[in-house]
Formats: structure tokens, sequence, C-alpha cells
């Protein structure tokens, strides 16, 4: 999620599966029963797998101004990229790093077959970060942002604020995973991000996972209104 329109050589859309969600954000039953909003949502199948469990998820992501067809082309451009970066030929390939490819791939190709679809019922939105988000105060019960607010800490921590401020109007509760930038460090906007949050007196908690695909990222970040 960007703060301008980007461009599809820009895009690596490489899915979440639902199970990855569930994960990431400690998801009980409970929390799948609530209006649900996905920041940052890509390519991730969540949407389409919640949907058909009957659930109400709205996503929103830039990418979503471009075609499936387009997308699809680029998911598979850049699945080349990675394999001969890391010779996936060879027999010295982690099984793990198959395992993340494998799913990657399925979350992938869900998502597109949903894409179009979603798209017409108003589930995946276009929406660029530091815009006004076009649904009303505490709208959502839950929002998720999985994989960008506080990982591209080079936005800087003015972004970062203006973003949370805006997807807490909305949501009357925000989980954030990871809490890790691009290096797989500790995010260098995280402190001053959470001194805003505590001065703006939202209950603020790190919450443990175990998440088998990255042995460094095991908390998220739950605020509530």
């Amino acid at each position: 999620m960007y703060s301008r329109r980007i461009t599809i050589d820009e895009v690596i859309p490489w899915g979440k599966t639902f199970h990855e969600y569930q994960q990431y954000f400690s998801l009980q039953d409970t929390d799948l029963n609530k209006t649900i909003a996905c920041f940052g949502d890509g390519a991730s199948s969540f949407n389409s797998e919640l949907t058909q469990l009957g659930k109400k998820i709205i996503s929103f992501d830039p990418i979503y101004n471009f075609s499936a067809f387009d997308l699809e082309k680029r998911f598979y451009e850049t699945l080349e990229q990675f394999k001969l970066q890391i010779n996936f030929e060879k027999p010295h390939v982690d099984t793990i790093v198959q395992e993340v490819i494998s799913s990657r791939e399925t979350a992938t190709k869900m998502f597109l077959s949903d894409l179009e679809k979603g798209k017409e019922e108003k589930r995946y939105l276009t929406y660029l970060l530091l815009k006004e988000i076009s649904f009303g105060n505490n709208f959502f019960d839950l929002g998720l942002i999985s994989h960008f607010l506080l990982m591209y800490d080079d936005l800087g921590i003015d972004f970062h604020i203006q973003s949370i401020t805006e997807i807490l109007r909305v949501c009357k509760e925000v989980r954030i995973y990871p809490i890790l930038n691009i290096y797989g460090q500790t995010s260098t906007v995280l402190n001053p991000f959470i001194d805003y949050l505590k001065e703006k007196n939202f209950d603020i908690k790190f919450i443990s996972i175990n998440y088998k695909f990255n042995s460094i990222g095991k908390l998220f970040l739950k605020i509530n209104n």
C-alpha cells in the first residue's frame, strides 16, 4: 500500500492464505464473525476464503486497480525471478522454501479467481494510504494489516502515524503483523509509533504467536479504541 499510484512492475502479488492470517493475528471464531477490514491485503486469499464461509470482509490495496490477467502475469514473472535467485532446481533448496512457494501460489490463484467478482461486490477496493477511507467512524469491528505498516519504516514515522490514525477511525480494533522491518529487524518507527498511540490513549498489547514460516516474527501488535 503506497501513498502514490504504482505501476505493475512494482507489484509482487504473492498471496497469503486464510490459515496464515489465522496464525499472524491469532484469529478465533469470534473474530471471524466480526466485520473485518484488511489493509494492504494484496493477493491474499483471506477475503475469498472468508467470503466462502459467509463472513463479512473488505480488502483495501492499490493493486486492485490492476486486472486479474495482469496480476497473474506479474505473479509468474516474480516467481521465476525468485526461483532463479535461489537455484530452485538444485537439491539443496530447503523444503520450507518449497512449502512457502506452494502456499503463495495456492493463495494467489485463489485470489485471482475471486478478484473480478469481488470487485463487483465491492469486497476489493483500490485504496492508497493517507487517503480518507470511505466508511464512517468505527464501521469495522476489526482491522488487519499484514506486512505493511511498521515493515516499511523507510517511509518515515509521519506516514505510519497518519495511516494508523485513519485506519483506527474506521476500525474499533487493529492488529498489525509483523512489527519488524523488511530486513527482519525491529522497525525503527516502532517506538515513536507506540508513543503516539499511548498519547492518544489507545489500548496497546503485543501478542505472541507461533508462525512456522518465520522464526523471528513472533509478535503482532493489537490496538483497541
